[in-house]
């Protein structure tokens, strides 16, 4: 039996949603336009073969660098997958959010890591005063690509990379294949690795161990100092070229590392920006101006972020009076759809198809079917973006889809449409029971590759919470959890908390542009 009392989305009428959206296009700023022409193909094909460029963004400014550099390898048509390894920091977080469109748009998997060297762990005191007093721990983050197992091969790049021309052959090069840099042997910025957990566990341990000194290198076996040999750098010299003994590792800098002052020699396919400055740098700086195709390339590929909506608090005034006013006169019931009562108002329903043009589901899981227009209109909408798309709909009170059916007298009946019979899936039972959760698992989750999940059931805070917490994991890397209904103050406490012990999904708000929304603070993508 149903326990808890049932709230449905509210909703707007077409004409009134017409009016109102004429007014925002007279009112509103313009927005920036986002670089991103065009999806790009954002996975490698082959199926004996995974590769990945891998970088990692310890601090905010890092996430921009990534972006301008992925940027330059989709436009140098490289079909490697791109990984962002994100570091616990709240400035890199905020700044992710910022950049949710380029960042969906190229594809990005982003991955979340920790420091893999507990510095208490270091057995070798000195070697852990030279790291801490250098503020180097966060370079060994790097190590983490050695983790990566899914790939067959990665290639590790620091973040003020750009890619000038197609480089991806460097995947078939021996695992530690790096180039050296004008002052060390070996410079971290980029290198070629093959995956291996036992090769990531070794290297940890040597850092634990921390036998280094300037003097006579890691685990004394080379006579030299260079520069950064305390990090990655010479740690890695050591472990390929020593440990391992790998051979044929050198590579061409000029070719695959180019870290000089302009000009540019013709055959350089990588440009890495230790010597014109950062490309976050402003391009009319004096550095800039001795590298003018630096510059240009950083003007090209860095991310413009998609501005989000200011309302003064006369515009919320109006805004809020709206919502109070279709809710007094219960619009939302209605609305129709094919002849079925249709829940969600015009203004979230054309965001949702927006983000549902981006995201290209195949899978969608919705909380709360009611009469079924949500799913039937949904099945409409997958028809053209994804027509392989499965929707599942779960409805908790008795008799489901049949009981609303009947209660609001509808026209037609959704379940009688050809797109239903072909594409939804209706579960009649408790969004949280166990069963129904795990039926799903087993029966849709298992077989797709991009989930976005809609909870619009009952918005009391603690059946939202309990969603939430179970359909949260469900979600894909870049997709969304949309939290409808967060003017109700159950949904949105819920959502407020969550978000407290949470850095894999952040709001999305850069989806209120229409103004007015009745999930405000509820569309959260899932940025790793």
């Amino acid at each position: 039996m149903f326990e808890w009392p049932v709230f449905r989305s509210r909703h707007v009428p077409l004409v009134l949603f017409v009016v109102l959206l004429l007014l925002a296009s007279l009112n509103r700023s313009t927005t920036t336009e986002v670089f991103i022409d065009q999806l790009a193909t954002n996975s490698y094909d082959d199926d004996a073969e995974k590769h990945a460029w891998v970088t990692m963004a310890s601090e905010d400014i890092h996430v921009k660098h990534a972006l301008a550099m992925f940027r330059s390898l989709r436009d140098v048509q490289s079909r490697a997958d791109l990984v962002m390894l994100v570091i616990n920091h709240a400035g890199t977080v905020d700044v992710i959010k910022t950049y949710l469109s380029p960042i969906r748009a190229l594809g990005v998997k982003m991955k979340r890591v920790e420091n893999p060297v507990n510095p208490d762990d270091v057995r070798n005191p000195a070697f852990r005063k030279v790291i801490e007093d250098l503020g180097k721990w966060w370079d060994f983050n790097k190590l983490h690509v050695y983790n990566l197992t899914e790939y067959t091969r990665a290639v590790f790049l620091d973040a003020d990379m750009l890619f000038l021309s197609n480089a991806d052959e460097i995947f078939s090069f021996p695992s530690g294949s790096h180039s050296d840099g004008p002052l060390s042997p070996f410079n971290s910025g980029l290198f070629v690795v093959e995956p291996s957990a036992n090769n990531y566990r070794e290297l940890i341990e040597i850092v634990t161990e921390g036998d280094f000194s300037y003097k006579t290198g890691w685990r004394h076996k080379w006579g030299e100092n260079f520069n950064a040999a305390e990090t990655t750098q010479g740690l890695l010299y050591y472990f390929h070229h020593f440990l391992k003994k790998d051979s044929n590792l050198l590579l061409n800098r000029t070719v695959w590392n180019y870290q000089s002052l302009e000009p540019v020699p013709r055959e350089t396919k990588i440009l890495h920006f230790t010597a014109c400055g950062k490309p976050s740098t402003d391009t009319s700086s004096l550095i800039f101006r001795r590298c003018p195709v630096s510059a240009a390339l950083v003007a090209k590929h860095m991310p413009i972020s998609r501005p989000t909506l200011s309302l003064t608090k006369d515009e919320t005034s109006v805004i809020e009076n709206f919502q109070a006013l279709y809710e007094r006169h219960k619009i939302h019931q209605k609305q129709r759809f094919f002849g079925v009562r249709f829940g969600q108002d015009p203004f979230d329903a054309f965001v949702i198809q927006e983000v549902l043009m981006e995201v290209k589901p195949d899978l969608i899981i919705e909380t709360g079917s009611n009469s079924g227009g949500s799913a039937l209109w949904l099945s409409f909408l997958m028809e053209h973006i994804r027509p392989e798309c499965k929707i599942v709909t779960i409805e908790a009170i008795e008799g489901g889809i049949s009981y609303w059916h009947e209660h609001f007298k509808q026209a037609s009946d959704p379940r009688s449409h050809v797109l239903w019979k072909t594409r939804v899936f209706a579960i009649e039972g408790y969004s949280t029971d166990p069963s129904v959760v795990g039926f799903i698992e087993k029966e849709f989750i298992s077989q797709a590759s991009v989930v976005l999940v809609i909870l619009d059931s009952d918005h009391g805070e603690k059946v939202v919470r309990e969603e939430i917490q179970t359909y949260s994991r469900l979600v894909s890397i870049g997709s969304y959890l949309v939290v409808e209904d967060t003017w109700i103050d159950g949904a949105r406490a819920a959502v407020d908390d969550f978000l407290k012990t949470t850095q894999e999904f952040v709001v999305d708000t850069s989806r209120e542009h229409l103004m007015f929304t009745q999930h405000r603070g509820g569309y959260l993508t899932r940025i790793m």
